[in-house]
């Protein structure tokens, strides 16, 4: 056999199909996660990138593509979770998916007569915790 008629030599991947339903599958490669719809390229995106993934089964499910029941079952979601990212991508577009701000959401409750008199007390060197006895 010469190098011109040898077999073209495929990878073996390791990485199983898993089949959502009849149009929709995913297959996950090096750390990405890639999504078919009807044999074609759907969507990709890193495993690690929780917001990419709440965008896709949210776009699949209203789109028509999977079920929220196939969705949860191949992706390990609740469906419910499923039902909730679907109504904030259709209310608030891509944005509403992403996380919340974490934490006090307002202004700090010290008002500016309160911070001069902590400044006056640590000028005294005072510690925190016998100021925060005063």
């Amino acid at each position: 056999m010469t190098s011109s008629t040898l077999p073209l030599e495929l990878p073996i991947v390791d990485d199983p199909i898993v089949m959502v339903n009849d149009r929709v599958s995913l297959r996950d490669i090096s750390g990405v996660r890639v999504v078919l719809v009807g044999g074609n390229l759907f969507y990709r995106y890193p495993l690690s990138d929780r917001e990419e993934e709440a965008f896709l089964l949210a776009t699949l499910a209203s789109g028509g593509h999977a079920g929220p029941v196939e969705l949860g079952r191949a992706f390990g979601v609740d469906r419910g979770t499923i039902y909730r990212y679907r109504r904030r991508l259709e209310a608030g577009g891509a944005r509403a998916l992403l996380p919340k701000k974490r934490g006090p959401k307002g202004p700090h409750r010290i008002t500016g007569t309160v911070a001069k008199r902590i400044q006056r007390l640590k000028e005294q060197e005072l510690s925190n915790r016998a100021i925060g006895r005063r």
